[in-house]
């Protein structure tokens, strides 16, 4: 079965990364830590709910990392992307000056939460399993992507009807916006 989506392919395109991959590393951390910066900016000067910045942060690092497997071909440097940005979760936590600055995006909700982390590890086994199964790694990634934001920002703007679950409350109408959100990344 051939496949002309550009998606299917190991390198359909000549795409203009580096080919040093310690030099796509670095490239990765760079466009990382500008979206944070970015996102910061924009909560600093429009002052949205804190889960609105931090899902925001969420959905655009989400959609960077969509591109993994076009821009990485060994599993060592997702591994170790992974690890600088779990390093820099932990100074953001740990560090007062970097919690309340540009630790804000991701550390300005109120409740306690390791989502961060549990992101990138949900990141590096996608790329690891879909081994270099373009297709499987994409949905994935979005169903994680788009399904949780959706889930979160609608439940929060929309929820009314709620219940618990191990994590805490939850409302039926986020669920339901996770549901019919993975339907579509899943069929589309």
């Amino acid at each position: 079965q051939t496949c002309a989506l550009p998606i299917c392919g190991r390198d359909p395109v000549n795409l203009p990364f580096p080919t040093n991959p310690w030099l796509r590393v670095g490239g990765m951390v760079l466009v990382m830590g500008l979206l944070l910066v970015g996102v910061r900016f924009y909560q600093r000067k429009a002052k949205p709910d804190p889960e609105v910045a931090r899902k925001l942060f969420h959905l655009c690092s989400g959609l960077i990392a969509l591109s993994l497997p076009w821009v990485f071909h060994e599993l060592w440097s997702v591994l170790l992307l992974g690890a600088v940005f779990a390093m820099a979760f932990v100074g953001f936590r740990a560090i007062p000056a970097l919690r309340t600055g540009a630790g804000q995006v991701l550390y300005g909700v109120e409740r306690e939460s390791f989502g961060e982390f549990f992101f990138l590890v949900s990141v590096a086994l996608v790329f690891a399993l879909a081994k270099e199964d373009r297709v499987l790694y994409v949905i994935s990634m979005l169903i994680l992507i788009m399904s949780d934001s959706a889930a979160a920002l609608i439940g929060l703007r929309y929820g009314k009807v709620f219940y618990w679950s191990t994590t805490g409350e939850k409302s039926a109408e986020g669920s339901l916006a996770f549901f019919i959100t993975a339907f579509f990344c899943v069929h589309i």
